[in-house]
């Protein structure tokens, strides 16, 4: 096996592991879990249908439905007919779930910020410049 084989074997073994850490998992949430559904709606204050939910996250619209389901039982979402057209149900955030979010980003950026204290100013910066040309080359 030739150095370039070895050397994608090693960063595919270690983009996975680092898959499984605590603060990836956060960011996947805030992403594609019920914590992006409530990003969402909290920057969104005029409530939204599920569809529009599903089309701005790029969640399929049965995903949704059972996303929005389960964070009404937890409090943290309603829904209300639309006055202007009663077909339509809008989607809203609760206090609780603002408050769940700021908890869930105040969490994130304390990982974050433990991780880049961890690193180091030198390696800090260098992972940080690695990571946004990896994004950018990623987007070709």
């Amino acid at each position: 096996m030739d150095l370039y084989n070895k050397q994608t074997d090693l960063l595919l073994k270690i983009m996975l592991e680092n898959s499984r850490l605590p603060y990836q998992e956060e960011l996947a949430e805030f992403s594609h879990g019920e914590l992006a559904i409530l990003v969402y709606l909290r920057n969104d204050c005029s409530g939204v249908t599920s569809g529009e939910l599903a089309d701005a996250l790029a969640m399929t619209l049965p995903r949704m439905s059972a996303a929005i389901s389960g964070l009404i039982k937890k409090g943290l979402v309603y829904k209300l007919t639309d006055e202007a057209d009663r077909r339509k149900t809008r989607i809203y955030i609760t206090p609780a779930g603002i408050t769940h979010v700021g908890e869930k980003e105040a969490k994130l950026r304390d990982q974050t910020a433990n991780l880049i204290t961890e690193l180091g100013e030198n390696d800090a910066r260098e992972f940080i410049r690695i990571s946004k040309l990896i994004h950018s080359l990623c987007k070709l």
